[in-house]
């Protein structure tokens, strides 16, 4: 009896969460397109600007980049999804959200621990992040995004930051 007490307020809990986050998807529907435009000029601008012009010999990926230009190119153009795909607008836009701003950025940082800019970046994307979800929304992107990012770094790379560390004399 108690276990099902317990399971019935979890998923209410769950279920609360869950219609938060929807509210706030609906509420940010107006810059779905703003956002989409931001991320193909942002992620591809920034990206031509580093190779051609700042850094040339930096490391850039331009893989993650050209996913999210067309998660932002889906954000655009939205108004042209099907009627039974756009049910689904809120789980896009919060995946849109989770790999353009924390995952990404923290995947760059772990590729380039000593980068200055790039720990500058990651802060600007975790806070431009809360103009766009509730607190609970943001702890819950923040740390899978970042959980994703190290995960991806950790099984793309020979020498991951974290094995490094904790395999060190220090410990």
């Amino acid at each position: 009896m108690r276990k099902d007490k317990l399971n019935k307020k979890i998923t209410n809990w769950f279920t609360k969460i869950w219609n938060g986050m929807l509210e706030d998807a609906k509420e940010s529907e107006d810059f779905f397109v703003v956002f989409g435009y931001a991320t193909i000029v942002c992620y591809l601008g920034f990206y031509i600007f580093n190779v051609i012009i700042a850094s040339p010999t930096g490391y850039e990926n331009l893989t993650l980049r050209l996913t999210i230009t067309a998660l932002g190119l889906g954000l655009i153009l939205k108004d042209y999804w099907p009627e039974s795909a756009k049910q689904f607008m809120p789980m896009y836009w919060y995946l849109t959200l989770v790999y353009s701003l924390p995952f990404f950025f923290f995947f760059m940082l772990f590729h380039n621990p000593e980068s200055n800019i790039w720990q500058i970046n990651g802060l600007v994307g975790i806070v431009s992040l809360t103009f766009f979800v509730n607190w609970i929304a943001y702890i819950i992107l923040v740390s899978s995004g970042i959980l994703l990012a190290y995960l991806a770094f950790y099984f793309t790379t020979d020498n991951p930051i974290l094995s490094s560390i904790f395999n060190s004399d220090i410990w």
